[in-house]
C-alpha cells in the first residue's frame, strides 16, 4: 500500500514538473528578430549611382567621382550625364535614370522642386563666374564688355534658358551692352569649344571653363555683380534607385575633400 501510495505521489509530482515545463516554454520570450529594416541604409548604400550634372562642372565632377569610387568601392558612380542644366531638367522630367541633380543656378534648379522632383532639400555646394574669353593670343585686342558691341567681333554665347546664357544676358543688359552673338550654344563647353578654335573670337563662359582648357583660352579680367555670381545647388532625385548611395555622394561633394577638389578646379566656396 505504500508502494502504491509512493507511486502516485511520484506520477503526481512528474506530472506537475512536465506542466510546469510546459508553462514555462509558453512563456519564455520568443527569439529576438532583428526587424527588417536593421542594415537596410547600409544595404541601400551599395549598387550603382547616376549624377546628372551642368556642363561646367565636368573636370571636377570627374575627379570627384574618381576620388569616391575609391574610397567607396561598395557604391559605384558611373559617368556622369554632363549638359546644359536646362537640357537636364527636360531629361529628368521626362524620366530619365537619375539619382543626383547638380545644376549650374538655383532657377534651374527650382524647376526640378516647383516639378516635386527632388528628394530632400536642395544643397548649395559652390559658385562660380562668368568672365570673356577669348582665343588664346587675344588675336581681337579685345579688353572689356563694350567691345564685345562691335560687329566685325564675332561673339558666341549660351542660349538664354542656360545659366552661362541667363548670366551673361543680365550682365551685357547691366553694362548697356547690345551684342548679336554669331550662335547660341546649349551648354558652355559648346562656347568655350567654339572660343578655343577660333570660330568666334569672344564668349561669356565660367572662369572655371577658361581654367578647364589650359592655355587654350584667355579670360578678360570681367566685372561681375555679386548678384549674378552663379550658385550651384545639389539634391537627390525622387526617382532615384540608389537615394541611400546618391546622399552619400552629396555628402561627400560637401566634405572638405570634395570642397577641396571643387576649389582646385576653380569653383568658389558655397554661400
Amino acid at each position: 500500500m505504500k508502494q502504491r501510495l509512493l507511486g502516485v505521489a511520484i506520477a503526481s509530482l512528474l506530472g506537475l514538473g512536465a506542466v510546469g515545463c510546459a508553462q514555462s516554454a509558453l512563456q519564455d520570450p520568443p527569439p529576438m528578430v532583428p526587424p527588417d529594416n536593421v542594415g537596410q541604409s547600409e544595404a541601400q548604400a551599395q549598387g550603382e549611382v547616376q549624377v546628372y550634372a551642368a556642363a561646367s562642372l565636368k573636370g571636377a565632377f570627374d575627379e570627384l567621382v574618381n576620388q569616391f569610387n575609391e574610397e567607396h568601392p561598395e557604391i559605384k558612380v558611373a559617368t556622369p550625364v554632363y549638359d546644359g542644366s536646362s537640357t537636364l531638367v527636360e531629361q529628368i522630367s521626362e524620366g530619365a535614370p537619375a539619382d543626383v541633380f547638380a545644376s549650374a543656378d538655383e532657377k534651374n534648379m527650382d524647376k526640378i522642386v516647383t516639378a516635386g522632383l527632388n528628394a530632400e532639400t536642395p544643397l548649395v555646394f559652390a559658385t562660380n563666374k562668368v568672365t570673356i574669353a577669348v582665343p588664346a593670343g587675344n588675336p581681337q585686342d579685345i579688353t572689356s564688355l563694350e567691345d564685345l558691341a562691335d560687329p566685325d567681333v564675332k561673339v558666341v554665347l549660351c542660349a538664354p534658358e542656360v545659366p552661362c546664357g541667363n548670366t551673361a544676358e543680365k550682365l551685357l543688359a547691366q553694362a548697356g551692352v547690345e551684342v548679336d552673338p554669331v550662335s547660341l550654344e546649349q551648354n558652355v563647353t559648346a562656347v568655350a569649344t567654339k572660343v578655343a578654335a577660333g570660330e568666334a573670337d569672344a564668349g561669356i563662359i565660367y572662369v572655371t571653363d577658361v581654367q578647364a582648357f589650359k592655355g587654350e583660352l584667355e579670360a578678360i579680367p570681367t566685372e561681375v555683380p555679386a548678384d549674378l555670381i552663379n550658385l550651384y545647388p545639389i539634391v537627390t532625385l525622387t526617382g532615384a534607385t540608389n537615394p541611400a548611395g546618391a546622399q552619400t555622394f552629396i555628402d561627400f561633394v560637401m566634405s572638405d575633400q570634395g570642397q577641396s577638389v571643387l576649389k582646385e578646379f576653380g569653383f568658389g566656396p558655397a554661400q
